[in-house]
């Protein structure tokens, strides 16, 4: 049980990582703290170390979004898309691994969930001079049918990603031959 539980602190202290640098800093030994404590605490009934871990991740991941946005520069624009596509993609992988009945690490599927991630991403980086434009009130106006094309390609890409998704639905609940 240490092993596994120095290995959740080495996880998150990699996904504090993913903070901008000043709040890093600032919060950064205060959150690794706080989740040593976390996992040091005597476990309530019905409450695993894994539960803890998964809410937790779940929670920092939605803050280094929300940091993320709030702090947004240009050349933090990748590093969103692939956060954002991360936590798109983050629940299934645990819904896949926490219903594997058979060895879970030799039938795992990285290379669906990287397309499920780069299919994410790329959609997040397509939306986001959308966005950005019609806030401004300049692209419908300036090139409709720069926006139409962009909406099409953006629709295209959410339609593959929701039909993969589907499609794979029955290998994240654990159904067996996947």
């Amino acid at each position: 049980m240490k092993t596994r539980t120095e290995r959740y602190r080495r996880l998150y202290g990699r996904l504090l990582r993913f903070y901008p640098t000043p709040f890093r800093e600032q919060f950064g030994e205060s959150m690794k703290q706080t989740f040593n404590d976390l996992c040091n605490e005597p476990k309530q009934p019905n409450a695993g170390l894994f539960g803890l871990v998964l809410r937790t991740f779940a929670g920092t991941s939605l803050g280094i979004i929300s940091e993320r946005v709030r702090v947004k520069r240009i050349g933090d624009r990748f590093l969103f898309a692939a956060i954002v596509g991360l936590a798109m993609v983050l629940p299934f992988m645990t819904l896949e691994l926490a219903t594997a009945t058979d060895a879970p690490r030799s039938r795992f599927g990285f290379p669906m969930f990287g397309i499920m991630w780069l299919l994410a991403a790329v959609f997040v980086l397509m939306l986001m001079p959308i966005v950005r434009s019609l806030r401004a009130g300049t692209m419908a106006i300036a090139s409709p049918a720069s926006l139409v094309l962009r909406v099409a390609v953006a629709g295209l890409i959410a339609w593959s990603w929701v039909a993969l998704v589907i499609d794979q639905w029955p290998c994240f609940l654990g159904a067996t031959g996947c």
